[in-house]
């Protein structure tokens, strides 16, 4: 439940534009859950808003690594390297 609630909160800042708000939700999911894929996407996808390349592929990677089957990241992760 708490997990849910901070995916969703920090999915809201997101698409509020607001990537600090929403890397504190996501660092926080991380903190209870921290292999869990969607989570490394997330914080993988806002690091790149931030223009933080080697945090977002460090991420990323972790999210593959985590779940290799997760097309998101991998796709995510292939926009990164070629930006």
């Amino acid at each position: 439940m708490i997990l849910t609630n901070l995916v969703q909160k920090g999915l809201h800042y997101y698409s509020e534009n607001n990537p600090e708000g929403a890397l504190e939700q996501f660092q926080s999911a991380f903190t209870l859950e921290p292999l869990n894929a969607e989570t490394l996407n997330n914080i993988g996808v806002i690091y790149f808003k931030m223009g933080k390349i080697a945090d977002a592929l460090a991420y990323l990677e972790k999210a593959i690594n985590v779940n290799p089957e997760y097309e998101t990241a991998k796709k995510n992760y292939t926009s990164v390297r070629m930006s």
